[in-house]
């Protein structure tokens, strides 16, 4: 193990996802390894800056994250990585911020595919969210059941 500092990340990131001590090192990436985004990566980040007084005033969360309830994750179910338009955060890197008590300021270059990819709009995604949606509402009224129903 590293440092004592890293010890203590490490465990917070244990205790708070229910992980086993093994599958979180510090090469690890907090969305791609250890799949911690939207809600859970702000409680995360949220906690190691008061538990060690960070100044995030520097942190944009949509360059490293993807926001809960994003249509990113509709993405997974075509095999499609979503991982990939995100900064990675590895779990050295929180380490690193720690001992800084700062979060780096990030420069416009570094954030080329969150641009990029704000201002794609992905047709397939938007049609299975559509049909999903309209499943649901028809399997929640009962037309589904009535239609089997009439059909028998």
């Amino acid at each position: 193990m590293g440092t004592e500092t890293e010890k203590k990340i490490i465990d917070i990131i244990v205790s708070m996802f229910n992980l086993a001590e093994d599958e979180v090192s510090s090469d690890k990436d907090l969305l791609k390894d250890l799949d911690i985004w939207g809600d859970d990566a702000w409680d995360l980040l949220e906690q190691l800056a008061g538990d060690y007084d960070i100044d995030m005033s520097d942190f944009v969360f949509d360059y490293y994250f993807p926001c809960e309830g994003s249509l990113e994750w509709w993405k997974e179910f075509l095999f499609i990585d979503v991982t990939k338009n995100y900064k990675p955060i590895k779990v050295s890197d929180l380490v690193d911020i720690v001992n800084k008590g700062k979060w780096p300021k990030e420069r416009c270059g570094s954030c080329v595919n969150l641009k990029k990819k704000k201002r794609e709009f992905n047709f397939v995604t938007f049609v299975i969210v559509y049909l999903v949606s309209i499943i649901v509402v028809f399997m929640a009224s009962g037309a589904i059941g009535y239609l089997f129903n009439c059909l028998l």
